[in-house]
């Protein structure tokens, strides 16, 4: 009675079912664990063959060190990151023969990892920037998509403030034009400076654009649905999306759990990109949770005509508080974008950190960022320790979108970075 480890499964399967394998072979490597490329999010699996007498002893190693239970013939690392790129992964096996240790270890076999290129900036489609002083009219700076301002409000100082309402009252609310979702097309992006004057009121909405089970211009509960809330019934902040004909929520909370304060101005980003299936929410500049997206907004089409600021599709509270401007993209945005808006506030200019690309050669190592990053130059140092020496580095030449410059391999190990 004897449970067979893998090494002395694999051990016995080369023989046959016939017979056991009882001669001191030792272990060999029949076929050599293969070079994978997986893209980022994806699982990559690498196989090794393997004869000899049994029991064979079995692990994998990344990069030269051991990983915890990868002791069979197939390893498989899941949801491998860009940061797993270029690893190097080999198999060791051992085995027992005439009482000496028989090891032999696989040629390296590497891991690429393809990480997909940032999608292109978003285009900002509607702007609400709340500076009206009077009236009832809440224009739209970029698009055609005025909203409505009624049963109270006030504008001033470049807000609109929302007084709120118990359940069963009527309250201000914003009623923004029919089909302003579905209009962004497949991915979008929800860009809202507000502030939170109560937070002990739970499920009144910040936003909430859908339709509700009575149809338009009407409260019931939610039949199809984009809204944000400040604080749900578990005292944290929801956003939460339902699309037509469909069952599976796409639910944002942030982790770890936070809330929204009162009395404070936060910013939230919605980043909702269907072609990807990732869908992010970010607090302050932060990425503070993903999910998938599985439908493309467009998909809102027809049902996405109670779009509301202040009033929920449900008969909840309507919200207090105030809105400084609210952004609407086609497109998502990716964290750069989301922190450099947010730096910039609700009536800056975001600045975006742009990004290098290297490609490599034996002897030549090209470095390429986007042309349109302008005022950046390109600076190298062998390190990045505080008060380390950078120095410009020359020859950048335009290469379509790109500025890009090629500088020589060498055994010195240098860093580069862009700096304005």
């Amino acid at each position: 009675s004897h449970v067979l480890s893998p090494g002395e499964v694999l051990g016995n399967t080369f023989p046959g079912p016939n017979k056991y394998s009882t001669e001191a072979a030792p272990v060999t490597i029949s076929s050599q664990p293969a070079n994978v490329t997986v893209n980022e999010g994806g699982n990559a699996i690498f196989d090794v063959g393997l004869t000899g007498s049994s029991p064979l002893q079995i692990q994998w190693y990344r990069d030269g060190v051991a990983i915890p239970n990868a002791i069979g013939p197939r390893l498989t690392l899941s949801n491998v990151t860009a940061a797993d790129n270029e690893t190097d992964i080999t198999v060791r096996a051992t085995n027992v023969v005439n009482g000496a240790s028989v090891p032999v270890t696989s040629s390296i076999a590497t891991l690429t990892v393809n990480s997909p290129p940032p999608p292109p900036a978003p285009t900002m489609r509607h702007k609400y920037d709340f500076n009206e002083t009077s009236g009832t009219i809440v224009t739209d700076s970029v698009g055609d998509a005025d909203g409505t301002l009624l049963y109270g409000g006030t504008f001033g100082g470049g807000q609109l403030t929302l007084e709120g309402a118990p359940i069963g009252e009527f309250g201000p609310y914003v009623d923004l034009p029919n089909g302003i979702i579905s209009g962004l097309g497949q991915d979008g992006t929800i860009e809202l400076w507000f502030t939170h004057r109560d937070p002990n009121v739970v499920w009144s909405r910040i936003f909430d654009f859908g339709i509700s089970t009575a149809g338009e211009d009407l409260q019931s509960a939610g039949q199809d649905f984009l809204f944000w809330v400040a604080r749900t019934g578990d005292g944290f902040p929801r956003f939460e999306a339902n699309f037509p004909t469909s069952d599976a929520l796409t639910v944002l909370i942030p982790n770890p759990p936070g809330w929204v304060p009162g009395e404070e101005e936060t910013h939230v980003v919605v980043s909702y990109s269907n072609s990807r299936n990732v869908a992010q929410l970010f607090l302050n500049g932060v990425l503070v949770s993903t999910t998938t997206a599985p439908r493309a907004l467009s998909d809102m089409a027809g049902f996405d005509v109670n779009n509301w600021l202040g009033k929920s599709q449900w008969p909840d509270p309507y919200w207090a508080g105030s809105y400084n401007e609210l952004r609407l993209y086609s497109g998502s945005m990716t964290a750069d974008r989301v922190a450099a808006s947010f730096a910039a506030g609700p009536d800056g200019t975001p600045t975006e950190r742009p990004t290098i690309t290297v490609s490599r050669t034996a002897t030549a190592m090209t470095i390429s960022w986007p042309a349109s990053a302008t005022g950046f130059n390109l600076e190298s140092s062998t390190s990045v320790a505080p008060g380390a020496t950078w120095s410009p580095v020359a020859g950048a030449t335009p290469n379509g979108e790109n500025m890009q410059v090629t500088v020589p391999t060498s055994d010195t190990m240098r860093f580069f970075r862009l700096e304005r």
